[in-house]
């Protein structure tokens, strides 16, 4: 018994020693191809500057930061037009390492089964740690090379949980990737135009009826949120359904005329999350 014990723990070291060195090759290996990438900075204005290596396309851009805490669904993320002409922050450590699906496949509605528009909407994406390499079964290519491809910046080694309490307590803003020298970011279009397309999802699920864009034709204001929002209650039947969602406004429900109500709130913050038309109002 003495020996078989001996054998087992001898078995198990040979194991982790294997481990260990296979991890540490690993970890050459990433760090070796990181070390080969450009350097990268990222500049908020007028707040906090990022140093980190490039692996996207070779450009100087300048949007709004904003940030997703979604812990899977970088490709979904991207490819989402309500981050149109943004710069994207990830919460999630390591972004890529299931690498990129295919963009034109369809579903069973004949609707993109991996991505939220035909092509990638932010214009530059910021991580903490980039895997170079991936592993997944509906891969086609890796981050990299998708970035690359569609003309996407992309900065790896970003401290995102500083950046990120920075976004939350200021607010969405202005800020720019550079690659090699620094360049004036004020004289690049910072933003693009509105778009208010909808993602796939939107259309495959029926969800986000747009009640904002009514509320604001309606005469109502938006205000803008500093985070994600999950928890909404049906202040009709006063079932709370938990939703998916990275919009960063809210309609101002002080400010909706007699033809409006609140239809759910948000459990977090008691903001709107939608709105509908009063019936007693329209009978009136």
């Amino acid at each position: 018994m003495i020996n078989a014990f001996k054998n087992k723990v001898t078995g198990t070291s040979s194991l982790l020693k294997l481990s260990t060195r296979y991890l540490a090759s690993a970890a050459n290996s990433s760090f070796s191809k990181t070390s080969q990438l450009d350097r990268a900075t990222l500049t908020i204005k007028d707040g906090p500057v990022f140093n980190g290596y490039s692996f996207g396309a070779n450009k100087n851009i300048s949007g709004e930061a904003v940030f997703t805490t979604s812990l899977v669904g970088y490709p979904e993320s991207m490819t989402d037009p309500s981050y149109k002409g943004q710069i994207l922050c990830f919460t999630q450590p390591l972004i890529g390492n299931y690498g990129v699906p295919s963009s034109t496949l369809k579903d069973q509605f004949n609707l993109l089964k991996y991505m939220e528009s035909p092509s990638v909407q932010c214009i530059g994406i910021v991580v903490a740690d980039v895997a170079l390499e991936y592993s997944h079964w509906t891969a086609v290519e890796s981050l990299q090379q998708w970035c690359q491809r569609s003309g996407v910046a992309a900065i790896s080694g970003v401290d995102t949980r500083q950046l990120v309490s920075y976004l939350r307590d200021k607010g969405s803003s202005l800020a720019k990737i550079t690659i090699g020298e620094e360049y004036d970011a004020d004289e690049d279009a910072a933003f693009e135009d509105p778009d208010c397309g909808a993602k796939e999802n939107i259309l495959r699920c029926l969800v986000q009826r747009g009640h904002q864009l009514l509320a604001l034709a309606s005469g109502a204001k938006t205000i803008k949120l500093k985070a994600h929002n999950i928890p909404a209650l049906d202040l009709i039947t006063g079932k709370c359904h938990i939703t998916s969602q990275n919009h960063g406004y809210a309609v101002d429900t002080s400010t909706l005329s007699e033809e409006w109500e609140p239809y759910f709130t948000n459990l977090n913050d008691l903001s709107n999350e939608e709105t509908s038309m009063n019936t007693n109002q329209l009978m009136v």
